[in-house]
C-alpha cells in the first residue's frame, strides 16, 4: 500500500521476504513477482519452494495480500533464491532461453554457488541481458 502510489505505471519492485530461525531451520516466505526458490536438500535432490497465494511483484495493486510460504532446512540444506535474469539468460547456442527445467538441472549439479554461476556461462551469451542475482541459505552442521 505504501508503495504502489509511488511507482510510475510501467514500475514495480519484486522481491522475495524471508525469516529463517538458525535454532530450527524452519523458514517463512513471500513471493512478491521472483521465481519461486530452490530447496537443495544435503543429498544433493532438488525441489521447487512453490510460493502460495498472488505472487504480483509490489507496486501492481494496493491490495494485494501475500500468503506466507513454510519449510525447514535440515542440517546441510540450502535454499536458494534467485532473480529471473538466471533462468531467462540466452543461450549461446540461440533459441531462446536457458529455461526453468535446464536451470534446475544446473542447480542440481553445481556444488556451490559459483560452481551454478560458472555453469550459466558456460551455457549463455556473454553480455547480460537482466541482472543475475542469488542468495544461498546453508544450514550447517
Amino acid at each position: 500500500r505504501r508503495i504502489a502510489p509511488r511507482l510510475g505505471r510501467r514500475e514495480f519492485v519484486a522481491l522475495v521476504l524471508a525469516r529463517y530461525e538458525p535454532e530450527s531451520g524452519a523458514f517463512t516466505l513471500a513471493n512478491a513477482g521472483l521465481p519461486d526458490p530452490y530447496l537443495i536438500r544435503a543429498d544433493g535432490s532438488v525441489s521447487v519452494v512453490v510460493a502460495q497465494g498472488r505472487r504480483f511483484p509490489l507496486g501492481l495493486g494496493r491490495d494485494v495480500a501475500y500468503a506466507p510460504t513454510s519449510g525447514a532446512l535440515a542440517k546441510g540444506d540450502r535454499l536458494l533464491l534467485i532473480s529471473d535474469g538466471l533462468p531467462e539468460a540466452p543461450l549461446r547456442a540461440g533459441g531462446g532461453p536457458l529455461g526453468y527445467e535446464r536451470f534446475e538441472r544446473l542447480v542440481a549439479g553445481a556444488a556451490s554457488l559459483d560452481g551454478l554461476i560458472e555453469a550459466v556461462k558456460a551455457e549463455t551469451e556473454p553480455a547480460l541481458a537482466d541482472d543475475w542475482t542469488a542468495l544461498v541459505l546453508e544450514r550447517r552442521a
